[in-house]
């Protein structure tokens, strides 16, 4: 039995896109540009900071005799991270419909190592991508998760205020998919599709002082389902004699990301 037309192309994406990527890209770049300019004075490499304040440590003339022994970090063993970000989709599935989009991730970052130089991190983000479907309906894409992401610091955070790090993460996703009206027109909204599942990602990143600016990409691969209202609707409309069958699926929705973020010490230092 032949399909009608317009079930046929029931799940079809316009591409029409906005340049949201060139614009958050661009306000990126000038708020790491800002930072490495209102901070120039403190472009000394041979003295020692204290991160909390990022004024350079007293002489030792100054400094009242230690045992060799004790440590003399001046470094918070937690800090909140909050960042906003702006990215591009490479999964096949996800860039037919959504290339793409904006997100923002907060943190709570706890320091393992006496040297200072691995943190890891219980965080949260959340991403938000849409596309114009046509002249008066756009479709969304929700995408939000937690897990845990590690940073291995190569210099010492003590001293400089740049520094370079690795990162990795592991987090637990759920998606919602729906389409809804544009701004000015009416309507309700519909879902289409949910799913979930693991992400991995793999990142590099830059600090200057509490500010930092991170490159990664995400491996993404959820388990898919349509919504079962959207399935009622077309069973019933469909004149078939046995209900259609959607079966769950995994999509590609591997994402390469851009944020830039901040990092506020609390707590007691090391």
């Amino acid at each position: 039995m032949n399909k009608p037309e317009n079930q046929k192309n029931q799940f079809k994406r316009f591409t029409w896109t906005t340049p949201v990527f060139g614009t958050c890209l661009f306000k990126l770049l000038l708020c790491l540009l800002f930072l490495v300019k209102s901070n120039s004075a403190f472009s000394q490499d041979n003295k020692e900071y204290d991160y909390s304040t990022g004024q350079p440590m007293p002489n030792e003339q100054n400094q009242t005799t230690v045992n060799p022994n004790e440590s003399t970090r001046n470094f918070p063993l937690m800090m909140f991270e909050a960042s906003l970000g702006a990215g591009f989709s490479v999964g096949y599935e996800l860039r037919e419909v959504f290339e793409y989009g904006n997100g923002l991730e907060l943190g709570f970052s706890f320091n393992l190592l006496s040297n200072n130089k691995l943190s890891v991190a219980p965080v949260f983000h959340l991403n938000f991508l849409n596309n114009y479907y046509d002249i008066d309906t756009q479709d969304n894409l929700i995408w939000w998760g937690f897990g845990a992401k590690s940073n291995y610091y190569l210099l010492d955070r003590n001293k400089g205020i740049w520094n370079f790090y690795p990162s990795v993460s592991v987090r637990y996703n759920r998606i919602n998919n729906y389409v809804s009206p544009r701004p000015g027109f009416a309507g309700n909204s519909i879902t289409v599709m949910k799913g979930g599942g693991l992400s991995y990602s793999l990142g590099f990143g830059i600090v200057r002082k509490s500010n930092y600016l991170q490159f990664d990409y995400q491996f993404f691969n959820p388990v898919t389902k349509i919504d079962k209202d959207l399935i009622n609707d077309f069973n019933t409309t469909s004149g078939l004699y046995e209900p259609y069958q959607f079966n769950k699926t995994r999509m590609n929705f591997s994402y390469i990301g851009l944020t830039l973020g901040m990092q506020m010490p609390l707590g007691k230092n090391r």
